[in-house]
């Protein structure tokens, strides 16, 4: 987008960005044709790690954010001494 100079970026590179700021979770779907695929599941696995989370359905996701959100809260309040709700930030 316009003049200038641009790097390229690999897409772990991009992921530790985020991880500066954010809790990087991905809800990997497998009733998709993609989602149904192992090499695509290896792939999201070596990025995220313990971070990806494999779901059956679409239906399950409205339950697991919120566990989600539960789980690193806690965590958070636990290493600090000090609940967290209120700096936790939710970007879907």
């Amino acid at each position: 987008m316009g003049d200038g100079q641009y790097t390229s970026y690999h897409a772990a590179t991009l992921l530790d960005k985020a991880r500066e700021s954010y809790n990087v979770y991905h809800l990997h779907i497998k009733q998709t044709y993609a989602g149904s695929m192992q090499e695509t599941m290896d792939g999201w696995k070596q990025l995220l790690g313990d971070h990806l989370i494999v779901l059956e359905n679409h239906e399950e996701v409205s339950t697991v954010i919120p566990e989600i959100i539960a789980d690193v809260t806690h965590e958070e309040s636990v290493a600090t001494g000090t609940p967290s709700v209120s700096k936790t930030k939710i970007i879907l």
